[in-house]
């Protein structure tokens, strides 16, 4: 099993194949469930979203899927948290 490490790290990211098709549907199923900063950012999948998703479809490997899951969610969130960042800096530029 490989170790998908805490992001930031330079293999977090796990590939998109067909390997990892179980890991995006999950992902996809509880992606709106997520933990927020007191600012309204977020910052995590919730993980009783994720084990209830890995319960559904019935995930036999719920370690490895719940790594892959969480560094997936991570480098979403950190994508749409800087997009909104840059979004807010040229608004405050007009």
């Amino acid at each position: 099993m490989k170790n998908y490490g805490v992001p930031p790290c330079a293999d977090c990211k796990p590939d998109l194949i067909l390997d990892n098709a179980e890991t995006f549907n999950i992902y996809q199923y509880c992606s709106s469930q997520l933990l927020l900063s007191a600012d309204g950012q977020a910052i995590s999948l919730r993980m009783e979203a994720i084990n209830i998703a890995l319960e559904l479809f019935q995930c036999s490997k719920k370690s490895e899927t719940t790594s892959k899951i969480l560094s997936l969610s991570e480098q979403i969130i950190h994508f749409q948290n800087e997009k909104r960042k840059r979004e807010e800096a040229k608004k405050g530029k007009k």
